[in-house]
């Protein structure tokens, strides 16, 4: 079974504020899981983003910078 990360875990690991995620997720630009209110990124989620965010030359506003 994945293990499951929160928002701040997330932002945490991939080094974007939660507002970015936050934002992905209002977009629905990212994979994420409902859990009732909670939201949470499977170990599999997280490789997708990752690799979702470094192929498609986006650039994205990372801790206030733009990359």
């Amino acid at each position: 079974m994945d293990s499951f990360y929160t928002v701040n875990e997330l932002s945490d690991k991939l080094k974007y504020s939660r507002s970015t995620i936050y934002r992905w997720i209002s977009e629905k630009s990212i994979p994420f899981q409902r859990l009732g209110r909670e939201i949470r990124f499977t170990e599999n989620d997280v490789m997708q983003i990752i690799h979702q965010k470094t192929i498609s030359g986006q650039k994205e506003q990372h801790y206030g910078y733009w990359q």
